[in-house]
């Protein structure tokens, strides 16, 4: 009997195992799903770095390791113009992954003024990155003083220091709801591949991420 029951137990993981998604499967169809005449279409391949941080990680995330933190969210149209050439180019960097957190709750909590562990979460964002020896115009300020961590800010983090904000699509694209031509994604590819770059560039001692 106790075997029996044991291998009913192994089928239901089993069956539990196979049928649950992957971070990448959830990520492509959070994005995916949105695909229709009024949203830019977005198309995120099963082969994609993306890993979902847990929210209590989104500080360690922006401050350890070397990696990409991105904190938009799938309704918004610049997320959805630069994701898929993000990920197209992560993709050629052995050991850099993209780490995601949806953060579009949070922010509309701090922008409502909503006092909780959440909008205490987000000071301490905001803290990291202020701290970053970057140009945070992109970042302007709430009515209530809190400054405002915009959709689209893709972050790239080497050896646990934010090196370089991305904000936006490419100088010239006015209408964020128009998708990207062609020579504007080479355009945006190429401004990725130079801050990927950097993220795999070995230091004076030899080592890259480390």
């Amino acid at each position: 009997m106790l075997k029996k029951v044991i291998i009913v137990i192994l089928l239901v993981l089993l069956v539990g195992c196979r049928s649950a998604k992957s971070e990448v499967e959830q990520f492509k169809e959070e994005y995916e799903s949105l695909n229709d005449s009024s949203n830019i279409q977005v198309e995120i391949s099963l082969d994609s770095k993306v890993k979902f941080l847990e929210k209590d990680k989104i500080v360690d995330a922006l401050s350890l390791g070397t990696h990409v933190v991105y904190l938009g969210w799938p309704t918004c149209p610049v997320c959805r113009n630069v994701i898929g050439v993000l990920l197209k180019e992560i993709d050629k960097y052995s050991g850099i992954n993209l780490y995601y957190y949806n953060l579009k709750e949070i922010r509309d909590k701090v922008e409502q003024s909503i006092e909780d562990e959440d909008s205490q979460l987000y000071d301490e964002i905001v803290n990291v990155i202020e701290l970053s020896d970057n140009d945070l115009t992109d970042f302007p300020f709430f009515n209530n003083g809190k400054r405002k961590i915009p959709a689209h800010g893709i972050y790239f983090v080497k050896d646990g220091e934010i090196i370089a904000i991305h904000t936006n699509t490419v100088e010239g694209h006015i209408d964020d709801f128009e998708p990207l031509s062609q020579d504007e994604q080479s355009i945006l590819a190429e401004i990725f591949d130079n801050y990927l770059d950097k993220l795999t560039e070995k230091n004076p001692l030899g080592c890259s991420g480390c």
